[in-house]
């Protein structure tokens, strides 16, 4: 089982999910770390990141993923193509 979860969704479940209301954030080129203490489900719009685990896991991410993150993880962000996403906290 793969620690970050990422899926392309049908428009179906762009709506059932209710995306269009989820919290804009947007991110240039840039490296950084973060600890999520909530799960977390992002919708990248645009550009392009690459997602490090502390247990060696590594996912590119582009433009039409959905995004998984569990309670607890820590990540290495590398943004390699300024990001544009969606977000919610479960």
């Amino acid at each position: 089982m793969r620690e970050i979860e990422v899926s392309q969704p049908s428009e179906d479940e762009i709506q059932k999910l209710d995306i269009g209301k989820w919290s804009p954030w947007e991110c240039q080129p840039s490296q950084f770390q973060r600890t999520y203490d909530k799960e977390e489900w992002f919708f990248l719009i645009e550009g392009k990141a690459v997602i490090r685990t502390e247990k060696g896991g590594e996912i590119i991410i582009t433009k039409g993923d959905l995004v998984k993150l569990p309670k607890g993880i820590v990540c290495a962000w590398q943004v390699v193509e300024s990001i544009r996403k969606v977000y919610t906290f479960k």
